[in-house]
């Protein structure tokens, strides 16, 4: 990207200022003006989604169109639509219970739903629309304006994007600015009202850090090591393809991918088999150069890749390369080309066992006992996907109860990310804050309580004022309020006052 298209720390103060500013000036957008920008985005994706499956597919060199279309586009497609179709409910005041006595003298409770103000997005390179865009879907549902930054890493999606939003909307809705990572780091150290990160654990905690400094809220999705238990009844073979497929997805450069698999010692073989059948079957031409199979994103990362099965083979570990159908020929771009390829036997001290692999290597793991792998996973950081491959319900409520993730799919892998009225997020090293639907908006929105009581005259003027002190004078009613309060509680009849 060049320097004449990088966002100065001057400008992104000034942005913040405008974006402030019009929301001090104008106040909370009345819900028919969300839907307005809501729909804006709607069109622009539908109008140029050619040109943006073009973009991510020069940026990446080979990533299938329809990869491009479903997971980058389609999805950020569903989150605005989804809000869309939510926002006018989500906008209404819920009511609350009201406490005794404030109950009997006609007071209200309610919880209202103010914009936060300026949300800033960090996005990463590798679904570059979807993951940059989405948090926007709630952002405009919850009446904030918003300062994007895509990765450098995509900068041909990048370019596009700040054409087509800064174009279609005004600098005090939203603005994308480009850069790298000291555009990231200075969009980070604004007062922002919030910011929304997708990234490694490792940046981050930077990032956390350096909005500490202005108290800004944060939303982090981190990724981590998602862990696949395939149960002791499962179809092996189905297994097998569910987790192909999550494994192979944009080569593994996915925060959800499985990053290993735990099957029962008496089917790993057949496990490996099955997955080694599976991608022969998929790419009966050979994986390194075919066109359904993404690029790494840069020689760099693919370089990391191959230190990570070369220090597992160094250390006796068994590397199978699973490259297809009929061999292939080493294509033009091999640096970064990364075949999948399990590990067997690898040691917890190991990279592969310890890092993010972000790629498409799988490291298989066996458990004698259930409680084995469940300790082993619940032992570590929590990850940002549980996935749980089986038929046995019980089984399957065994293994969520005994880990904590950000999300769960059953059955298959990496598919709860697509369902839009689902909190979508991470805990403790994978993260925290939900995005999507009505949790999004919820994230994105100053959820403020509201307490009416109605007026200063009657029954409500005679019980407020028998509140206050001085509390030894006639009529005053704090002791008669604190022995009905604790009475309740201790026959356990809170609800009813």
């Amino acid at each position: 990207m060049a320097a004449a298209e990088e966002t100065t720390p001057a400008e992104l103060q000034r942005l913040l200022e405008v974006q402030k500013a019009a929301l001090r000036e104008r106040g909370p957008p009345s819900v028919r003006e969300r839907e307005r920008r809501l729909d804006v985005m709607v069109q622009l994706l539908l109008a140029n989604e050619d040109d943006l499956v073009a973009a991510v597919t020069a940026d990446f060199g080979v990533r299938p169109r329809e990869v491009t279309r479903f997971a980058d586009v389609l999805m950020a497609l569903e989150a605005f639509k989804a809000a869309r179709a939510g926002v006018r409910s989500w906008c209404r005041p819920e009511r609350r219970r009201v406490d005794f006595p404030f109950n009997v003298v006609g007071a209200t409770n309610s919880v209202e739903y103010q914009p936060k103000g300026v949300v800033g997005v960090v996005a990463p390179w590798n679904y570059p629309i979807m993951l940059l865009l989405t948090p926007v879907a709630s952002a405009f549902a919850a009446g904030d304006a918003v300062l994007l930054k895509p990765s450098e890493l995509a900068p041909r999606t990048a370019l596009l994007i700040a054409r087509l939003v800064n174009g279609a909307y005004d600098e005090s809705i939203a603005r994308v600015v480009l850069g790298g990572p000291e555009t990231s780091a200075a969009l980070a150290a604004l007062p922002l009202d919030h910011l929304v990160f997708t990234g490694s654990t490792r940046v981050g905690k930077l990032v956390a850090a350096a909005c500490a400094r202005n108290l800004t809220p944060t939303t982090l999705e981190l990724g981590g090591k998602c862990p696949v238990i395939v149960g002791r009844r499962a179809d092996v073979t189905a297994c097998a393809k569910r987790v192909v497929h999550g494994k192979i997805l944009n080569s593994g450069q996915t925060c959800l991918a499985p990053d290993y698999v735990f099957v029962e010692e008496s089917v790993r073989d057949a496990f490996v088999e099955a997955f080694e059948r599976t991608i022969a079957d998929m790419f009966p031409h050979g994986v390194l150069g075919s066109g359904d199979y993404a690029s790494i994103i840069s020689a760099a990362h693919g370089d990391r890749l191959r230190a990570l099965v070369a220090e597992a083979k160094s250390a006796g570990c068994r590397v199978i390369e699973c490259r297809g159908g009929a061999a292939d020929d080493a294509p033009s771009d091999a640096a970064r080309r990364v075949a999948p390829t399990l590990i067997l036997d690898a040691g917890d001290t190991l990279r592969v066992s310890s890092e993010e692999i972000f790629g498409p290597l799988l490291v298989v793991r066996t458990y004698a006992r259930l409680a084995d792998a469940l300790s082993y996973i619940a032992a570590r950081p929590k990850p940002l996907a549980l996935y749980y491959l089986g038929p046995d319900r019980a089984e399957e409520r065994r293994v969520l109860d005994a880990v904590a993730s950000g999300g769960v799919t059953v059955n298959d892998t990496v598919m709860h990310c697509g369902q839009e009225d689902l909190p979508f997020g991470g805990v403790g090293a994978s993260g925290h804050g939900r995005t999507r639907g009505r949790d999004g908006f919820r994230e994105l929105s100053n959820v403020r309580g509201v307490h009416r009581q109605i007026g200063h005259a009657g029954l409500s003027q005679l019980v407020l004022d028998g509140l206050y002190p001085p509390y030894d004078r006639a009529g005053n009613i704090v002791d008669l309020y604190l022995w009905l309060k604790m009475r309740a509680l201790r026959t356990a009849r809170c609800s009813v006052m």
